[in-house]
């Protein structure tokens, strides 16, 4: 199979690698090709993993269903920017997921999710807690392989009601990271000490979007 794989190289290592002794042809890029250079390379699939843009609509529509985004972060909640510690400051599930690619950030179908226990990583640092959740998503990705691979796997909707299925926009990911001392180098425990801190009302967000 021929794969394009968009995203970091150092976050991606270990997807790289075992995509190649799978006997795949994976070419990697943090830049989006155009249609045309996709179609002249005839790829598969492409896979999106760390790429903090969004996929040219045009891409989207002419590769339907060829397109997965590898998410750290728990959907339907977490969709957007920085949600790998966005989901400790709000009560929402944690964990990771697989999901096909549509015209928006992170609502397509999804394929996989795995719920992580928090309560075994209270004393990791936000930058461990992030690793751990990139390490989380490439297993889950690498066990989902046989079933991508063939096209055999099962693909449930995606919920977007409400803002409690959280959609952290990147003005929204500065302003938070604002409200942590020690932003990167913060304990799970804490941010989540922080976060309760907080009341999120409509007005709240209401405010971010001004």
């Amino acid at each position: 199979m021929k794969i394009l794989l968009l995203g970091p190289s150092k976050r991606n290592l270990s997807i790289v690698d075992f995509l190649l002794e799978d006997e795949n042809e994976v070419y990697q890029t943090k830049n989006c090709p155009s249609v045309e250079e996709i179609e002249k390379k005839s790829f598969d699939l492409i896979l999106s993993s760390g790429y903090h843009k969004k996929i040219p609509l045009s891409i989207v529509k002419k590769f339907e269903k060829k397109i997965i985004n590898i998410h750290a972060s728990r959907l339907p909640y977490g969709k957007g920017i920085g949600t790998a510690y966005l989901s400790l400051l709000f009560p929402c599930p944690i964990g990771v997921s697989l999901h096909m690619v549509d015209e928006n950030f992170d609502t397509g179908d999804v394929i996989a999710v795995r719920d992580i226990n928090i309560d075994s990583f209270l004393k990791l640092h936000q930058r461990e807690f992030y690793t751990l959740l990139v390490d989380e998503v490439n297993c889950l990705f690498i066990e989902y392989w046989p079933l991508i691979k063939s096209g055999a796997f099962d693909a449930t909707e995606n919920s977007t009601e409400g803002r409690n299925i959280s959609y952290f926009y990147r003005h929204e990911n500065e302003k938070f990271m604002e409200i942590l001392p020690l932003g990167w180098d913060e304990t799970v425990e804490d941010i989540m000490k922080i976060g309760a801190k907080f009341s999120i009302s409509e007005a709240f967000w209401h405010s971010l979007d001004e």
